[in-house]
């Protein structure tokens, strides 16, 4: 059990498990009897116990940061995530793959890296990396850095996943200010390019989180869908709740949810709306959803349209 961000959450821990037992078997089957797509959800960049111990990123001083993640700049950690990618791949019932947190979280400034940095930019790591003052941007290095080893990690998940099941839908979680425009580019240090990597077909959608509100997101995400080839991929993904001043979360204003709803609905680049629940949504949130935007039952996304990322007719 732990608090963060004002949420809590509760791990169940079973007592004994009989040989054969399938936790999910159930779920699933439920969730396809309501019509329901379920995606596998894999957190790429955070530290994982089995396999993230001894490379894992540090900062400056050689410690491990508060946040703990995996330098994904490493073949061991890029090898091992995609092995993760195969084995997710594989669940019964499962329709697509979600890679989370896929970015380098922090900046690693661990011995290999600052030695591959210098020999192939003749640069210094420590310095390139510093967060500049008055939001500079990063040297053009440095970004091409994080984000080479950011998209060669997705890369080979995406063929784990296609070799394993090539049916699946993969998607990807993200999105911060500085993925959407060439003049903000240089200003992201996380390495996360999820808009060109649809547009390439590396992967099948992408979506843009807003939790809480932020209009340099919003107007990203606009961009990203005006600039992006395919009429697939772009999806805006909400939030029911808004950060209130203790730092605890509220319920986002119903009106406002399904005004934004709307609001995205009109822009043809954006392939559709996607809610992520902080906590499960109120009663008000409800009642304004069914009389709103739910009223009309949706369709989700044909799979061969998902498949060929071809324009909806």
């Amino acid at each position: 059990k732990f608090k963060s961000y004002g949420w809590k959450l509760h791990e169940v821990v079973a007592q004994s498990i009989q040989d054969g037992f399938y936790p999910l078997e159930g779920c699933i089957a439920e969730a396809k009897r309501m019509g329901l797509a379920i995606t596998g959800d894999i957190l790429v960049g955070s530290y994982n116990t089995a396999f993230s111990e001894g490379f894992e990123t540090v900062d400056a001083s050689g410690k491990p940061y508060k946040h703990r993640a995996s330098c994904i700049h490493r073949p061991e950690i890029q090898k091992n995530l995609a092995l993760v990618a195969e084995e997710v791949a594989q669940v019964p019932g499962l329709d697509g793959v979600a890679l989370d947190y896929v970015r380098t979280v922090n900046t690693c400034f661990c011995q290999a890296c600052q030695m591959e940095y210098r020999a192939r930019f003749q640069r210094d790591l420590l310095e390139d990396g510093k967060i500049p003052a008055d939001g500079a941007p990063f040297s053009r290095e440095f970004v091409q850095w994080q984000e080479e080893a950011v998209r060669q990690t997705v890369t080979g998940m995406v063929a784990a996943i296609r070799k394993s099941n090539p049916h699946l839908i993969i998607l990807a979680h993200g999105w911060d200010p500085g993925e959407f425009s060439e003049s903000d580019r240089y200003r992201s240090n996380q390495g996360r390019r999820i808009f060109n990597w649809i547009d390439e077909g590396l992967i099948d959608f992408g979506t843009c989180h807003f939790h809480p509100p932020d209009p340099r997101i919003e107007q990203g995400l606009l961009q990203a869908g005006a600039v992006i080839k395919r009429h697939t991929g772009v999806i805006a993904n909400l939030s029911n709740w808004v950060m209130g001043a203790k730092g605890d979360s509220e319920p986002e204003d119903p009106e406002k949810v399904c005004a934004t709803i709307y609001y995205f609905r009109r822009h043809a680049k954006i392939q559709g709306v996607s809610i992520y629940f902080d906590k499960t949504l109120s009663e008000a949130q409800i009642k304004a959803l069914k009389e709103g935007p739910f009223r009309e039952k949706a369709s989700s996304p044909a799979k061969p349209l998902s498949y060929s990322l071809t324009p909806k007719q």
